[in-house]
């Protein structure tokens, strides 16, 4: 028998049974196909934004200078317009953190995060991929946003409004966009770790709502500290023209709310890498 009739043409494949290399262009591409094909993304993120430009238009357009702050202030509180025109940022805030967390627990609940993780096995690309995807969206969406909310809530407020040249004015805007994305990813960051939408959204809750709540109530020994340290509340001095003396100011704050996120993430993608799907 000549050595002719035992070669095996060749068939372009490998014997490993390895699957091709995702790159890292194809996870980016993967990632916001997902997210741009889901129908909640949308009616969530619009939804969010939708308020948040109509409430600061409908509140800046009703305050009246010189009577009862929104803050619950006496005859004479003033509110500057430009925290006015940005007041529902605490509606769009809460429609964001679901956003983060249906991103990630929407593929735990669907089965589809196993089909994800048998081709990145690894897991850790997904993971910033899809962070990278949401906070690009989050971004520019709520920044657009937020400038749109600040500049017919100036219309409404009539006179003595703001312009964008006001002292601290750009860094309020710019700054509501930044933070919404941090509420985002702070959220997505929790789900990893948790990967149930429900707690995900409680636990969010909790840290944007309940223990800022729970500060207040402390002494100020430990209250005050609590609040400063919450991720959104540190975070949140980013948008505010007169810091409290007791919080951070605005960029040291936003720097620790990024450096909650970072840490989510870190514990998240740990956990991920050492449990089954």
């Amino acid at each position: 028998m000549s050595t002719d009739t035992i070669r095996t043409p060749p068939t372009g494949r490998t014997t490993t049974g390895s699957a091709p290399r995702v790159t890292a262009a194809g996870l980016l591409r993967g990632e916001w196909l997902k997210l741009r094909s889901l129908r909640s993304t949308w009616w969530t993120l619009g939804a969010g934004l939708l308020l948040m430009v109509g409430l600061g238009a409908l509140i800046s357009g009703t305050y009246t200078p010189g009577a009862q702050g929104p803050d619950g202030g006496g005859a004479g509180a003033v509110v500057d317009p430009v925290t006015l025109s940005l007041s529902g940022s605490g509606i769009a805030q809460l429609l964001v953190a679901v956003l983060g967390v249906l991103v990630v627990s929407g593929e735990y609940s669907s089965g589809t995060v196993r089909g994800t993780f048998a081709a990145v096995p690894r897991r850790w690309p997904v993971v910033a991929a899809k962070a990278a995807v949401l906070g690009g969206v989050l971004l520019v969406t709520t920044t657009i946003a937020a400038f749109a909310a600040f500049s017919l809530g100036q219309v409404t407020y009539g006179s003595g409004a703001a312009t964008l040249s006001t002292d601290g004015a750009l860094r309020v805007v710019v700054g509501t966009g930044l933070y919404l994305t941090g509420v985002g990813l702070l959220a997505m960051a929790i789900t990893w770790l948790l990967r149930s939408t429900a707690a995900s959204i409680a636990t969010v809750v909790v840290l944007m709502l309940v223990l800022p709540a729970i500060s207040g109530l402390l002494p100020d020994s430990w209250g005050d500290v609590l609040e400063k340290w919450l991720p959104t509340q540190a975070g949140s001095a980013i948008m505010t023209l007169v810091t409290d003396s007791t919080m951070f100011s605005p960029w040291a704050g936003l720097a620790v709310m990024v450096g909650w996120v970072a840490l989510l993430f870190a514990a998240g993608t740990a956990l991920l890498r050492r449990r089954d799907v």
